[in-house]
């Protein structure tokens, strides 16, 4: 397998041009302004821009593997609660600890988790095993909200990476060509594995999973497909679920 350079913790800072507030709100019923939320890998506390006069910032908890993030949360946001999540991921924070659960870190419960963009990182079995955590953090009546790539938005996918981001020497793939069951990893963007639970990451710099949807509940079983947000919020890519 190709082997690229990690990248620089600046490359994980994700631009705040989303309004993650308006996606997670897609087709849902929450009374944010009185929920307590846990945003699961919440980078530099993004969803706040777009959601802060929406909820109340005592009752917001975001936790994040890059700890750069962690520190500008804090900055942008001090009425809110940032904790650094030292887990290991091979590209976001290979010093982390592997075996760290969300529920190692966190003592209270929540009404709503959010996970954006996390899942699109994480194999099949890091995903079941996340969300298995997760779902012990809700309380009564709570869910977890959390976006997916899929099948249809690897095309999307493919022809964005090969615009706009230069720095990877992406071979030519014909999308169409790739069959798969439930899932597709695009690894280093040059690599393709198809159906597996779990595949070995420590050789990589990074990974990019991608959903055929139709079939996404033999793999999550009781989740809700809400919708692909739309390309106003700034998240095309996106696929969005509820799991209680």
């Amino acid at each position: 397998m190709r082997m690229i350079n990690l990248r620089p913790d600046k490359f994980h800072i994700q631009d705040d041009n989303k309004n993650l507030y308006e996606v997670f709100n897609h087709n849902t019923t929450i009374d944010w302004k009185n929920a307590k939320i846990l945003d699961f890998g919440c980078n530099i506390g993004n969803f706040l821009i777009s959601a802060q006069d929406y909820i109340k910032l005592e009752n917001y908890t975001g936790i994040d593997l890059n700890l750069n993030s962690i520190k500008m949360a804090k900055k942008k946001f001090p009425e809110a609660n940032f904790i650094f999540y030292d887990k290991w991921h091979i590209s976001y924070n290979p010093p982390g600890t592997k075996d760290l659960k969300a529920s190692d870190i966190l003592e209270e419960k929540y009404d709503v988790i959010l996970a954006y963009s996390v899942f699109t990182h994480c194999t099949v079995s890091e995903t079941q095993d996340i969300l298995k955590d997760l779902l012990g953090l809700l309380n009564s009546n709570g869910q977890i909200l959390f976006t997916v790539l899929s099948d249809k938005e690897f095309h999307g996918f493919y022809n964005w990476i090969c615009t706009h981001n230069k720095q990877y020497n992406v071979p030519k793939l014909n999308v169409d060509d790739i069959e798969y069951e439930n899932v597709v990893y695009w690894i280093d963007y040059d690599n393709i594995i198809t159906d597996k639970d779990d595949v070995d990451m420590n050789e990589c710099s990074g990974f990019c999973v991608f959903y055929k949807l139709q079939n996404f509940n033999k793999v999550i079983p009781n989740a809700k497909f809400l919708g692909v947000p739309p390309k106003d919020y700034g998240s095309s890519f996106q696929s969005l679920y509820c799991l209680k």
